[in-house]
Protein backbone atom coordinates (compact mmCIF):
# COMPACT_ATOMS: atom_id res chain seq x y z
CA UNK A 1 0.00 0.00 0.00
CA UNK A 2 1.00 3.83 -0.69
CA UNK A 3 0.62 6.78 0.86
CA UNK A 4 -1.33 9.63 -1.15
CA UNK A 5 -1.89 13.10 -0.59
CA UNK A 6 -4.55 14.35 -1.75
CA UNK A 7 -6.84 18.33 -1.25
CA UNK A 8 -10.80 17.91 -1.71
CA UNK A 9 -14.35 20.05 -0.99
CA UNK A 10 -16.68 19.59 0.92
CA UNK A 11 -20.70 19.58 0.01
CA UNK A 12 -20.46 23.63 1.85
CA UNK A 13 -17.37 24.53 -0.67
CA UNK A 14 -14.77 24.10 2.16
CA UNK A 15 -11.24 23.06 1.22
CA UNK A 16 -9.87 19.56 2.96
CA UNK A 17 -6.29 18.14 2.73
CA UNK A 18 -5.10 15.15 4.37
CA UNK A 19 -3.43 11.77 3.33
CA UNK A 20 -4.98 8.31 2.73
CA UNK A 21 -3.36 5.23 2.48
CA UNK A 22 -4.30 2.77 -0.33
CA UNK A 23 -3.22 0.57 -3.23
CA UNK A 24 -3.58 2.63 -5.71
CA UNK A 25 -5.15 6.26 -6.51
CA UNK A 26 -8.84 5.18 -7.83
CA UNK A 27 -8.75 3.75 -4.27
CA UNK A 28 -8.22 7.10 -2.89
CA UNK A 29 -10.61 8.61 -5.18
CA UNK A 30 -13.15 6.31 -4.09
CA UNK A 31 -12.77 6.75 -0.53
CA UNK A 32 -13.12 10.19 -0.87
CA UNK A 33 -16.29 10.04 -3.03
CA UNK A 34 -17.87 8.02 -0.49
CA UNK A 35 -17.15 10.46 2.39
CA UNK A 36 -19.34 12.98 -0.20
CA UNK A 37 -15.76 14.92 -1.40
CA UNK A 38 -15.02 16.63 -4.56
CA UNK A 39 -11.69 15.29 -5.58
CA UNK A 40 -9.26 18.54 -6.35
CA UNK A 41 -5.83 16.71 -6.87
CA UNK A 42 -4.15 13.27 -5.50
CA UNK A 43 -0.49 12.96 -5.14
CA UNK A 44 1.76 9.94 -4.65
CA UNK A 45 3.85 10.95 -1.91
CA UNK A 46 5.39 7.16 -0.38
CA UNK A 47 8.54 7.18 -1.75
CA UNK A 48 9.54 11.08 -1.03
CA UNK A 49 8.26 10.60 2.33
CA UNK A 50 10.01 7.71 3.48
CA UNK A 51 13.66 9.01 2.62
CA UNK A 52 13.25 12.50 4.37
CA UNK A 53 11.41 10.84 7.56
CA UNK A 54 14.39 7.98 7.45
CA UNK A 55 17.50 11.23 7.14
CA UNK A 56 14.90 13.60 9.99
CA UNK A 57 15.18 10.34 11.83
CA UNK A 58 18.55 10.04 11.47
CA UNK A 59 19.37 13.41 12.28
CA UNK A 60 16.92 13.59 14.99
CA UNK A 61 15.99 10.77 16.56
CA UNK A 62 12.97 10.35 18.89
CA UNK A 63 13.60 7.76 22.02
CA UNK A 64 11.87 5.47 23.37
CA UNK A 65 11.24 6.83 26.44
CA UNK A 66 9.73 9.90 24.64
CA UNK A 67 7.29 7.14 22.62
CA UNK A 68 5.93 5.72 26.47
CA UNK A 69 5.44 9.68 27.74
CA UNK A 70 3.68 10.47 24.76
CA UNK A 71 1.67 7.10 24.78
CA UNK A 72 0.74 7.38 28.23
CA UNK A 73 -0.31 10.85 28.15
CA UNK A 74 -2.83 9.88 25.34
CA UNK A 75 -4.17 7.23 27.13
CA UNK A 76 -4.73 9.23 30.06
CA UNK A 77 -6.91 12.19 28.46
CA UNK A 78 -8.66 9.63 25.87
CA UNK A 79 -9.38 7.97 28.66
CA UNK A 80 -10.55 11.22 30.58
CA UNK A 81 -12.93 12.19 28.18
CA UNK A 82 -10.83 14.79 26.45
CA UNK A 83 -11.86 15.09 22.53
CA UNK A 84 -9.12 13.60 20.36
CA UNK A 85 -7.88 17.11 18.94
CA UNK A 86 -8.00 18.51 22.17
CA UNK A 87 -5.89 15.46 23.41
CA UNK A 88 -3.31 15.80 21.27
CA UNK A 89 -3.23 19.62 21.36
CA UNK A 90 -2.55 19.43 25.23
CA UNK A 91 0.37 16.87 24.61
CA UNK A 92 2.08 19.04 21.94
CA UNK A 93 1.97 21.90 24.29
CA UNK A 94 3.94 19.69 26.94
CA UNK A 95 6.14 18.66 24.25
CA UNK A 96 9.97 19.18 24.02
CA UNK A 97 11.19 17.09 21.22
CA UNK A 98 11.32 19.54 18.24
CA UNK A 99 10.93 16.28 16.00
CA UNK A 100 8.35 14.66 17.89
CA UNK A 101 6.58 18.29 17.79
CA UNK A 102 6.90 18.61 14.19
CA UNK A 103 5.22 15.32 13.22
CA UNK A 104 2.53 15.89 16.05
CA UNK A 105 1.20 19.36 14.76
CA UNK A 106 1.50 17.74 11.25
CA UNK A 107 -1.19 14.51 12.72
CA UNK A 108 -2.67 17.84 14.72
CA UNK A 109 -3.92 19.42 11.08
CA UNK A 110 -4.37 16.38 9.99
CA UNK A 111 -7.20 14.86 12.25
CA UNK A 112 -8.44 18.90 11.26
CA UNK A 113 -8.61 18.12 8.18
CA UNK A 114 -10.96 15.08 8.31
CA UNK A 115 -8.16 12.13 8.71
CA UNK A 116 -8.32 9.72 10.88
CA UNK A 117 -5.35 8.86 13.54
CA UNK A 118 -4.24 6.10 11.74
CA UNK A 119 -3.89 7.78 8.42
CA UNK A 120 -2.34 10.27 10.40
CA UNK A 121 -0.02 8.18 12.19
CA UNK A 122 0.69 6.12 8.78
CA UNK A 123 2.05 9.01 6.97
CA UNK A 124 5.19 8.25 8.91
CA UNK A 125 6.22 5.04 8.64
CA UNK A 126 9.56 5.44 9.97
CA UNK A 127 8.63 6.82 13.10
CA UNK A 128 5.36 4.67 13.80
CA UNK A 129 5.90 1.36 12.94
CA UNK A 130 2.97 -0.66 11.62
CA UNK A 131 2.28 -2.44 14.52
CA UNK A 132 1.60 0.95 16.39
CA UNK A 133 -0.44 2.09 13.36
CA UNK A 134 -2.67 -1.32 13.40
CA UNK A 135 -3.27 -1.31 16.94
CA UNK A 136 -4.57 2.50 16.62
CA UNK A 137 -7.00 1.72 13.79
CA UNK A 138 -8.57 -1.02 15.67
CA UNK A 139 -8.92 0.55 18.57
CA UNK A 140 -11.04 3.71 16.60
CA UNK A 141 -12.68 0.98 14.78
CA UNK A 142 -14.21 -0.78 18.07
CA UNK A 143 -14.55 2.21 19.93
CA UNK A 144 -11.59 1.63 22.63
CA UNK A 145 -8.80 3.97 21.55
CA UNK A 146 -8.27 4.29 25.19
CA UNK A 147 -7.53 0.52 25.85
CA UNK A 148 -5.18 0.32 22.53
CA UNK A 149 -3.10 3.52 23.76
CA UNK A 150 -2.69 1.67 27.02
CA UNK A 151 -1.33 -1.38 24.80
CA UNK A 152 0.69 0.56 22.57
CA UNK A 153 2.47 2.23 25.77
CA UNK A 154 3.07 -1.36 27.55
CA UNK A 155 4.46 -2.53 24.75
CA UNK A 156 6.97 0.04 23.82
CA UNK A 157 7.58 0.11 27.68
CA UNK A 158 8.78 -3.79 27.36
CA UNK A 159 10.79 -3.15 24.54
CA UNK A 160 12.31 -0.21 26.13
CA UNK A 161 13.24 -2.33 28.89
CA UNK A 162 14.87 -5.05 26.85
CA UNK A 163 17.03 -2.91 25.08
CA UNK A 164 17.71 -1.17 27.90
CA UNK A 165 19.00 -4.22 29.55
CA UNK A 166 20.67 -5.10 26.47
CA UNK A 167 22.54 -1.85 26.87
CA UNK A 168 23.86 -1.70 30.53
CA UNK A 169 24.93 -4.93 29.86
CA UNK A 170 27.66 -3.86 27.29
CA UNK A 171 28.73 -0.66 29.06
CA UNK A 172 31.26 -2.58 30.72
CA UNK A 173 32.81 -4.60 28.39
CA UNK A 174 33.17 -2.10 25.92
CA UNK A 175 34.32 0.76 28.27
CA UNK A 176 37.26 -1.81 29.18
CA UNK A 177 37.52 -2.29 25.75
CA UNK A 178 37.23 1.13 24.78
CA UNK A 179 40.53 1.69 27.57
CA UNK A 180 42.84 -0.55 26.49
CA UNK A 181 42.68 0.10 23.41
CA UNK A 182 43.24 4.28 23.76
CA UNK A 183 46.18 2.99 25.98
CA UNK A 184 47.78 0.77 23.70
CA UNK A 185 47.73 3.20 20.86
CA UNK A 186 49.33 5.43 23.19
CA UNK A 187 52.30 3.59 24.55
CA UNK A 188 52.70 2.41 20.81
CA UNK A 189 53.02 6.08 19.71
CA UNK A 190 54.46 8.07 22.67
CA UNK A 191 55.84 6.15 25.10
CA UNK A 192 57.71 3.14 22.88
CA UNK A 193 59.87 5.48 20.48
CA UNK A 194 61.01 7.27 23.75
CA UNK A 195 62.26 3.87 25.01
CA UNK A 196 63.65 2.80 21.46
CA UNK A 197 65.67 5.95 22.07
CA UNK A 198 67.34 4.97 25.05
CA UNK A 199 68.15 1.33 23.85
CA UNK A 200 69.88 2.32 20.57
CA UNK A 201 72.26 4.75 22.71
CA UNK A 202 73.16 1.85 24.94
CA UNK A 203 73.34 -0.15 21.82
CA UNK A 204 72.02 -3.30 24.09
CA UNK A 205 71.08 -6.81 22.56
CA UNK A 206 66.98 -6.60 22.57
CA UNK A 207 65.20 -9.44 23.12
CA UNK A 208 62.37 -10.88 20.72
CA UNK A 209 59.24 -9.25 22.29
CA UNK A 210 60.86 -5.51 22.40
CA UNK A 211 61.67 -6.15 18.62
CA UNK A 212 58.43 -7.42 17.73
CA UNK A 213 56.86 -4.29 19.91
CA UNK A 214 59.42 -1.89 18.31
CA UNK A 215 58.39 -2.92 14.84
CA UNK A 216 54.62 -2.50 15.14
CA UNK A 217 55.12 0.75 17.07
CA UNK A 218 57.52 1.97 14.15
CA UNK A 219 55.01 0.17 11.33
CA UNK A 220 52.14 2.17 12.99
CA UNK A 221 53.86 5.44 13.46
CA UNK A 222 54.85 5.81 9.61
CA UNK A 223 51.80 4.25 8.10
CA UNK A 224 48.79 5.93 10.36
CA UNK A 225 47.11 7.43 7.33
CA UNK A 226 47.47 4.10 5.50
CA UNK A 227 46.03 2.25 8.57
CA UNK A 228 43.13 4.45 9.02
CA UNK A 229 42.13 4.49 5.40
CA UNK A 230 42.52 0.66 4.88
CA UNK A 231 39.51 0.24 8.51
CA UNK A 232 37.66 3.33 6.86
CA UNK A 233 37.49 1.03 3.47
CA UNK A 234 36.68 -2.46 5.44
CA UNK A 235 34.24 -0.87 7.40
CA UNK A 236 32.33 1.20 3.64
CA UNK A 237 32.64 -2.46 2.09
CA UNK A 238 31.06 -4.15 5.17
CA UNK A 239 28.33 -1.57 5.27
CA UNK A 240 27.54 -1.99 1.41
CA UNK A 241 28.12 -6.07 1.27
CA UNK A 242 25.73 -6.27 4.37
CA UNK A 243 22.83 -4.09 2.56
CA UNK A 244 22.83 -6.41 -0.19
CA UNK A 245 20.47 -9.67 0.12
CA UNK A 246 22.75 -12.72 -0.10
CA UNK A 247 25.67 -10.04 2.33
CA UNK A 248 22.71 -9.77 4.71
CA UNK A 249 22.05 -13.21 4.64
CA UNK A 250 25.25 -14.35 5.61
CA UNK A 251 25.64 -11.98 8.22
CA UNK A 252 22.71 -13.25 9.70
CA UNK A 253 23.52 -17.17 9.40
CA UNK A 254 27.13 -16.00 11.39
CA UNK A 255 25.20 -14.50 13.99
CA UNK A 256 22.69 -16.75 14.78
CA UNK A 257 25.06 -19.50 14.77
CA UNK A 258 27.54 -18.00 16.80
CA UNK A 259 28.08 -19.15 20.69
CA UNK A 260 26.13 -17.78 23.22
CA UNK A 261 25.14 -14.30 20.86
CA UNK A 262 23.45 -16.95 18.73
CA UNK A 263 20.89 -18.04 21.26
CA UNK A 264 20.12 -14.39 22.60
CA UNK A 265 19.25 -13.34 18.95
CA UNK A 266 17.07 -16.61 18.80
CA UNK A 267 15.46 -15.93 22.02
CA UNK A 268 14.90 -12.19 21.06
CA UNK A 269 13.03 -12.60 17.79
CA UNK A 270 10.84 -15.47 19.76
CA UNK A 271 10.09 -13.02 22.53
CA UNK A 272 9.24 -10.26 19.98
CA UNK A 273 7.03 -12.04 17.53
CA UNK A 274 4.79 -13.65 20.65
CA UNK A 275 4.65 -10.35 22.50
CA UNK A 276 3.54 -8.82 19.34
CA UNK A 277 1.22 -11.79 18.11
CA UNK A 278 -0.10 -11.91 21.12
CA UNK A 279 -1.11 -7.79 21.66
CA UNK A 280 -2.47 -7.85 18.83
CA UNK A 281 -4.41 -10.88 18.57
CA UNK A 282 -6.68 -9.70 22.02
CA UNK A 283 -6.80 -6.13 20.88
CA UNK A 284 -9.07 -8.84 18.15
CA UNK A 285 -7.13 -8.55 15.13
CA UNK A 286 -7.63 -11.69 12.42
CA UNK A 287 -4.86 -14.00 12.83
CA UNK A 288 -3.25 -13.48 9.17
CA UNK A 289 -3.51 -9.83 9.41
CA UNK A 290 -1.82 -10.19 13.36
CA UNK A 291 1.09 -12.49 11.39
CA UNK A 292 1.40 -10.19 8.75
CA UNK A 293 2.24 -7.15 10.92
CA UNK A 294 4.55 -9.55 12.89
CA UNK A 295 6.64 -10.52 9.69
CA UNK A 296 6.97 -6.35 8.76
CA UNK A 297 8.25 -5.99 12.71
CA UNK A 298 10.93 -8.31 12.09
CA UNK A 299 13.83 -6.03 10.74
CA UNK A 300 14.98 -8.72 9.01
CA UNK A 301 14.69 -10.34 5.47
CA UNK A 302 15.88 -13.68 6.91
CA UNK A 303 13.19 -14.01 9.57
CA UNK A 304 10.25 -12.12 7.36
CA UNK A 305 11.20 -15.39 5.12
CA UNK A 306 10.56 -17.74 7.77
CA UNK A 307 7.38 -16.30 8.83
CA UNK A 308 6.30 -15.67 5.38
CA UNK A 309 6.10 -19.42 5.54
CA UNK A 310 4.18 -19.59 8.26
CA UNK A 311 1.11 -16.77 7.21
CA UNK A 312 1.15 -19.47 3.68
CA UNK A 313 0.79 -22.42 6.11
CA UNK A 314 -2.12 -20.25 8.22
CA UNK A 315 -4.01 -19.04 5.51
CA UNK A 316 -4.75 -22.63 3.54
CA UNK A 317 -6.46 -23.56 7.24
CA UNK A 318 -3.39 -24.77 9.02
CA UNK A 319 -2.81 -24.19 12.86
CA UNK A 320 -0.63 -21.88 14.08
CA UNK A 321 1.36 -24.26 16.06
CA UNK A 322 1.46 -27.09 13.45
CA UNK A 323 3.01 -24.28 10.90
CA UNK A 324 5.85 -22.81 13.22
CA UNK A 325 6.95 -26.52 13.59
CA UNK A 326 8.63 -25.53 10.25
CA UNK A 327 10.99 -22.30 11.59
CA UNK A 328 14.14 -22.59 12.79
CA UNK A 329 13.19 -19.94 15.72
CA UNK A 330 10.57 -21.67 17.39
CA UNK A 331 11.91 -24.51 20.42
CA UNK A 332 9.36 -26.92 20.80
CA UNK A 333 8.04 -26.02 24.06
CA UNK A 334 6.53 -22.48 22.22
CA UNK A 335 4.91 -24.92 19.75
CA UNK A 336 3.54 -27.08 22.55
CA UNK A 337 2.17 -24.32 24.19
CA UNK A 338 0.48 -22.69 21.51
CA UNK A 339 -1.21 -25.69 20.07
CA UNK A 340 -2.49 -26.21 23.43
CA UNK A 341 -3.58 -22.18 23.29
CA UNK A 342 -5.25 -22.77 20.27
CA UNK A 343 -7.32 -25.98 21.59
CA UNK A 344 -8.30 -24.18 24.56
CA UNK A 345 -9.24 -20.91 22.69
CA UNK A 346 -6.77 -18.95 25.08
CA UNK A 347 -4.08 -18.26 21.89
CA UNK A 348 -3.84 -14.95 22.99
CA UNK A 349 -3.42 -14.64 26.92
CA UNK A 350 -0.84 -17.82 25.87
CA UNK A 351 0.79 -15.92 23.73
CA UNK A 352 1.69 -13.39 26.39
CA UNK A 353 2.36 -15.68 29.08
CA UNK A 354 5.20 -17.29 26.73
CA UNK A 355 6.00 -13.93 25.92
CA UNK A 356 6.72 -12.66 29.31
CA UNK A 357 9.06 -15.97 30.28
CA UNK A 358 10.99 -14.89 27.49
CA UNK A 359 11.66 -12.17 28.09
CA UNK A 360 13.48 -13.51 31.39
CA UNK A 361 15.04 -15.81 29.44
CA UNK A 362 16.84 -12.86 27.03
CA UNK A 363 17.71 -11.40 30.63
CA UNK A 364 19.30 -14.32 31.73
CA UNK A 365 21.47 -14.94 28.10
CA UNK A 366 22.24 -11.23 28.12
CA UNK A 367 24.35 -12.16 32.21
CA UNK A 368 25.82 -14.96 30.71
CA UNK A 369 27.02 -13.64 27.68
CA UNK A 370 28.06 -10.67 30.00
CA UNK A 371 29.75 -13.40 32.87
CA UNK A 372 31.44 -14.96 30.21
CA UNK A 373 32.98 -11.54 28.18
CA UNK A 374 33.92 -9.47 31.25
CA UNK A 375 36.58 -12.36 32.55
CA UNK A 376 37.50 -12.47 28.87
CA UNK A 377 38.26 -9.22 28.48
CA UNK A 378 40.43 -8.71 31.20
CA UNK A 379 42.64 -11.55 30.76
CA UNK A 380 43.01 -10.58 27.14
CA UNK A 381 43.85 -6.79 28.40
CA UNK A 382 46.08 -8.31 30.94
CA UNK A 383 48.20 -10.09 28.28
CA UNK A 384 48.56 -7.32 26.39
CA UNK A 385 49.87 -5.36 29.32
CA UNK A 386 52.04 -8.09 30.62
CA UNK A 387 53.84 -8.11 27.00
CA UNK A 388 54.20 -4.61 26.67
CA UNK A 389 55.59 -4.30 30.14
CA UNK A 390 57.79 -7.21 29.51
CA UNK A 391 59.25 -6.17 26.24
CA UNK A 392 59.94 -2.31 27.88
CA UNK A 393 61.46 -4.04 31.36
CA UNK A 394 63.52 -6.97 30.15
CA UNK A 395 66.09 -3.98 28.02
CA UNK A 396 66.58 -2.27 31.24
CA UNK A 397 66.99 -5.18 33.16
CA UNK A 398 69.64 -6.09 30.71
CA UNK A 399 71.23 -2.65 30.40
CA UNK A 400 71.19 -2.70 34.31
CA UNK A 401 73.36 -5.94 34.25
CA UNK A 402 75.66 -4.46 31.68
CA UNK A 403 76.15 -1.54 33.31
CA UNK A 404 77.16 -3.42 36.86
CA UNK A 405 79.32 -5.59 34.62
CA UNK A 406 81.07 -2.67 33.39
CA UNK A 407 81.89 -1.19 36.61
CA UNK A 408 83.00 -4.74 38.33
Amino acid sequence: MAQYKYKARDNEGKALWGTITADTVDDVSAILYDKGLTVIDITDVTRKQEYIQKLQFTILPISLREFVMFFQQFHILIKGGLPLYESLNTIYNQMTNRRFKTILKSIINEIEGGSSLSSAFARYPSVFSQFIISMIYIGENAGALDDALLRIKKFVEDEMEVKARIKNALVYPLTVLSFGFVLTIFILVYLIPKFVAIFKEAQIKLPLPTVVLMAVSNFFIQHYAFILLALILIIILFLLVKKTPPGRAIFFYIKIHFPYAGELIKKTIVYKFLRTLGTLLSSGMAMHEALHICKVSAGNKSVEQAFDDIIIRVKEGEPLGKSMKHCIFFPDLVIQMITSGEESGALDKTLLDLAEYYEAQVWNSIKEITRIIEPVLLIFIACVVVFIAASLLLPLFNLARAMRLSIK
